[in-house]
């Protein structure tokens, strides 16, 4: 570059020189302007989670249903058949048939039942497992072939109250595991009970 004289000596040096800065000083701004352009560019490569979109969340399979039925211990009776809650179930016979339970008598004695469309299920003991169709159109489930009842008279789980009651036309019984059918009530555990006693 030709040397410049203004007023000579050493001002003209430095005016020489502050013109040549000048002159290179828009190409450093664009250096830097570049440098940060590519920083810019780099952290925009990086990889990161697009929050906009959910994520599917892992498949949880469907919690087992609890069964229908299931066997629980009684002190007085042995093995019994109970509900899912807990509640004794109870059959209603006369000579070891099947007494329907109709109006008033399902209102001390509730069925058993499922949705329609379901089948009942059970654990070992609980003898053979179906629906018929209670005299409310539920779907009430049996246990070797015979329906069975909760009663009004058992505030409790395991209690069995109901055992013995003579009403409605046949004799209430406690449904016992792993007996065959005809003999599901399983008689004979205890005397008879008076139906004044709960008045069913």
């Amino acid at each position: 570059m030709p040397r410049l004289t203004l007023g000579g000596g050493v001002l003209g040096t430095v005016a020489a020189a502050a013109l040549a800065l000048a002159a290179c000083g828009g190409t450093s701004y664009s250096g830097s302007a570049g440098a940060s352009g590519a920083g810019a560019q780099s952290s925009s490569d990086t990889s990161t989670p697009n929050l906009s979109t959910p994520t599917a969340a892992p498949a949880t399979p469907p919690a087992p249903a609890a069964a229908t039925v299931m066997t629980a211990s009684n002190a007085r009776l042995g093995t019994i058949v109970v509900d899912n809650g807990g509640m004794t179930l109870y059959t209603l016979t006369s000579n070891g048939r099947a007494v329907a339970c109709t109006g008033q008598c399902l209102n001390f004695w509730p069925p058993l039942t499922v949705p329609s469309g379901t089948t009942p299920t059970g654990g070992p003991g609980t003898g053979t497992l179906g629906t018929t169709t209670a005299a409310n159109g539920s779907r009430q489930v049996t246990i070797n072939g015979l329906p069975v009842h909760r009663f009004s008279g058992d505030s409790g789980a395991g209690m069995t109250n109901g055992q013995g009651i003579h009403s409605f036309g046949g004799v209430w019984q406690v449904v016992k595991a792993g007996a065959s059918a005809g003999a599901a009530a399983g008689g004979g555990n205890s005397a008879p009970t008076s139906s004044s006693a709960y008045g069913y």
